[in-house]
């Protein structure tokens, strides 16, 4: 059993967080802005810098087939990449429409990237996501997730 201290020595339940079943006393407790914990000692753990660290982006469909996909690389084991995140279309027009300006040869070479794939043509850029994925670790890690992924980003149409 424990004591709640108000400052002020009196009892005041009404300053506690409730629910249907009395005080939520776990939050009251937890977390680092927790109102009556007090942090005593900490553990911190570091890890060596990886030797590589490596981006790739994968477009795809619509959210659902994103979802899907970031569950299959979830299942990958070991050969999961250090961070896949999922940009819903909005968060990835804004940042589209943030980028710096483009040269006239990234332009060029954009246009004809748009022309000439069927896979991007297909997709609506009302709907399409991106999946923005960190790869991590030597050489040969890095290529093994990189080849996982791309497997799996053309199972569900990435590109």
């Amino acid at each position: 059993t424990g004591s709640f201290w108000q400052g002020n020595g009196e009892s005041d339940p009404a300053a506690i967080g409730r629910q249907s079943r009395g005080p939520d006393l776990l939050s009251l407790f937890l977390g680092s802005e927790g109102c009556l914990g007090i942090i005593t000692s900490a553990v911190t753990r570091i890890w060596p810098l990886p030797p590589i660290q490596d981006y790739e982006s994968v477009l795809l469909r619509d959210f659902n087939t994103g979802v899907q996909f970031a569950h299959h690389v979830s299942k990958l084991g070991a050969f999961v990449p250090a961070s896949v995140r999922l940009l819903d279309n909005a968060h990835f027009r804004l940042g589209q429409a943030m980028r710096e300006e483009m040269s006239l040869v990234e332009k060029a070479a954009k246009s004809a990237y748009t022309l000439l794939s069927p896979s991007l043509q297909s997709m609506s850029s009302t709907e399409m996501v991106c999946a923005t994925v960190l790869f991590e670790g030597s050489q040969e890690e890095v290529n093994e997730q990189r080849r996982h992924i791309k497997k799996i980003a053309t199972k569900y149409g990435g590109i």
